[in-house]
């Protein structure tokens, strides 16, 4: 019998707390880049360094003029260890628990050990994975994270960085919890008044489900409110590993995801065994729809939308391939500000932080994962090239699908037919890798960057990919006449060589003209292109004004990035008077519309002239009361959206300029 004195409820309310406790299970996740140690593997003694993560040692330097400098000359090829210490919560069990670390990205070939056992490993430098250290771990005692990162075993044709380079997250739940990546959200339907959300979840379940599972999920509006609730069972004695829901929802008005208003929606879930919390988790979508129409190009909404995109490798310039969120939040703004709307993801993964700030900010994505499918640059197999494919594409996939602003997936970059794609098995290997991708996610098309010969149209390979995109030189054109079915996309235009703020003369004859100093500037009259089949900006303006079935262009690139100068080699004379070929001491592209920092080339304004059709530009180029240039003849350009410009020195005209009424530029 229960007493209802005051001692009666006390010791009931004491006994209720001892049994909540006692099943009380942890769920959170957190932030995991905080006081860890790093040393190089080879150190002597216990050298360690402090250092918070996200980490690159190589941007450190120096600078080693012998090494190569289309990775920049940088020192990031070596062997490495990060360890970390941690001690569990004192109310932690094991046999109730599930604990993973995320790791965003490391460069590359990491293996995770907890307390000396290894317990997980990768090999693609780019990709995020997960490692379940559940097994290993101690409660009250010090737990010890090692990873240790090999980039001897990796290659590049750009600065890829050194180490834990991105994110880690420490994720706790309760044995049964939604797997990691395992909420999968569409909108089949969209418009303006009514729209549907599937969502489609996943849940781990070691041990054997003798209770029913119920999972609560809420759709929140971007104003924050709740719009709809469903509370779903899974009934006992299900598969005891894996269990699959799918929920669905009806939105009325709903706000559309789009790059004026990127609207973000939330998907807050619960999952509860015996009325008890086990997990819960959170994930931001948009209400979108996309298409790519062989005539109109790019849909979103249902309405025609062109691409004006830029190419980005990952690096942050002086930071190094450091993921930092401020630099990266950054360079959207600035591109914003030119009117960007879309960019590439050349040529590898991304950080999951950079796609969520592009959901944020409007930006469509192309998002690619590979470059060239080349053991000389970034694709090492330990095994096959099948395993290694299916578990890098199910990981990138699964990680990116509920992106609103990830438009299209991209699995290689440049992969010559006349080189690769007439291997005997190379259609067999792209058919598997296309396949891969619909596998986990069915609602976005497929695609590769394509840099082939016209000869070599009308492989079968070609049929493979849902859109073909083209680098340089107006390949579309044929690409057309070829397949006429497919929509296109010009996925690397223009390549303009520059530096900023730097002139000379004369004016180059030709494009290919090499625009250097003895100091490797390159003139910034935006004239000079990096290959013979690269074209200025006006000239694939007036192709693309010409060809609008074409869904958009992106420039390569949005910024200059580590690694890769041009040219590579130049002919230098020493003071022996003879002349040898040898390596440029540059150790940064010259490609970008931004500087390696960040500040705007010239062409910069003659993009936003075009693309903010809106906003009034007008820039100068270049600059005036020049020292010993006095009396000179000086080329001058200005780049304006206006349809003519009158040029005055001194308070005196030089005459009026119109654009060709043919073209809008």
């Amino acid at each position: 019998m229960i007493q209802t004195d005051l001692y009666g409820k006390i010791l009931l309310l004491a006994l209720l707390l001892v049994c909540t406790g006692f099943n009380a299970q942890i769920i959170k996740t957190e932030n995991f880049n905080q006081n860890w140690r790093f040393k190089f593997k080879n150190t002597e003694g216990n050298l360690w360094q402090p250092v918070n993560l996200p980490h690159d040692w190589a941007i450190y330097g120096p600078f080693d003029p012998q090494l190569e400098g289309r990775t920049a000359k940088l020192p990031w090829q070596n062997t490495a260890v990060y360890e970390k210490d941690f001690v569990l919560p004192e109310n932690f069990k094991i046999s109730l628990q599930t604990v993973y670390l995320q790791f965003d990205g490391i460069m590359a070939n990491p293996k995770v050990y907890v307390n000396n056992r290894l317990t997980g490993s990768w090999d693609y430098g780019y990709a995020s994975f997960n490692v379940d250290i559940t097994p290993f771990l101690l409660t009250n005692s010090k737990n010890t994270i090692r990873v240790e990162v090999n980039t001897k075993k990796h290659a590049s044709r750009w600065y890829p960085g050194a180490g834990i380079y991105r994110d880690v997250t420490l994720r706790i739940t309760g044995k049964q919890h939604i797997k990691n990546w395992g909420t999968y959200i569409t909108t089949p339907i969209v418009s303006d008044s009514l729209s549907s959300v599937y969502v489609f979840t996943e849940i781990k379940s070691p041990i054997e489900n003798k209770n029913d599972f119920e999972i609560q999920t809420k759709i929140i509006a971007p104003d924050g409110s709740v719009i709809e609730s469903k509370t779903s069972t899974l009934k006992k004695g299900q598969n005891p590993e894996n269990l699959y829901l799918n929920q669905q929802f009806k939105i009325q008005n709903p706000k559309l995801w789009n790059t004026k208003n990127p609207n973000l929606y939330k998907v807050n879930q619960k999952l509860y065994r015996k009325n008890q919390l086990t997990d819960q988790y959170e994930q931001k979508f948009g209400i979108r729809s996309i298409d790519f129409d062989k005539n109109e190009g790019f849909i979103l909404n249902g309405k025609q939308l062109t691409l004006q995109g830029v190419c980005m490798h990952h690096d942050n310039g002086p930071l190094g391939a450091v993921y930092d969120h401020r630099a990266a939040k950054r360079k959207i703004e600035l591109l914003k500000n030119i009117g960007v709307n879309a960019i590439r993801t050349s040529h590898n993964i991304c950080s999951p932080r950079f796609l969520n700030l592009c959901d944020e900010e409007g930006i469509l994505v192309f998002n690619e994962a590979f470059d060239k499918w080349d053991s000389k640059i970034d694709l090492y197999p330990e095994d096959d090239f099948y395993n290694y494919m299916s578990r890098n594409i199910r990981n990138f996939v699964l990680r990116d699908r509920n992106h609103p602003s990830v438009i299209i997936w991209s699995y290689g970059n440049e992969m010559r037919a006349t080189e690769r794609l007439g291997q005997p098995d190379m259609l067999e290997k792209l058919l598997f890798v296309n396949a891969e991708f619909k596998r986990y996610d069915s609602t976005r098309p497929t695609t590769f960057g394509f840099n082939s010969t016209n000869s070599d149209l009308g492989l079968p390979s070609y049929q493979i990919p849902d859109v073909h995109s083209w680098n340089y030189g107006n390949k579309y054109l044929n690409s057309r006449k070829y397949y006429p079915s497919k929509p296109l996309i010009y996925s690397e235009s223009s390549s303009v060589i520059s530096s900023r703020g730097f002139y000379q003369f004369p004016l180059p004859e030709n494009k290919l003209e090499i625009p250097y100093n003895e100091e490797f500037q390159a003139n910034s009259y935006d004239i000079n292109v990096g290959w013979p089949v690269a074209s200025p900006p006006d000239e694939e303006f007036m192709g693309l004004d010409q060809n609008p079935y074409v869904a958009g262009e992106f420039v390569w690139t949005g910024f200059d990035y580590l690694g890769e100068p041009h040219p590579f080699y130049i002919n230098r004379e020493f003071e022996n008077g003879i002349k040898v070929t040898r390596e440029t001491e540059s150790r940064s592209s010259h490609y970008g519309i931004f500087d390696l920092c960040g500040f705007p080339k010239d062409r910069a304004y003659l993009y936003r002239s075009r693309w903010l059709k809106d906003s009034t530009t007008v820039h100068l180029l270049p600059h005036w009361n020049w020292e010993g240039h006095e009396g000179k003849k000086i080329p001058v350009f200005v780049y304006t959206n206006g349809d003519s410009a009158e040029l005055f020195l001194n308070g005196k005209s030089l005459g009026i300029q119109a654009k060709n009424k043919t073209s809008t530029n």
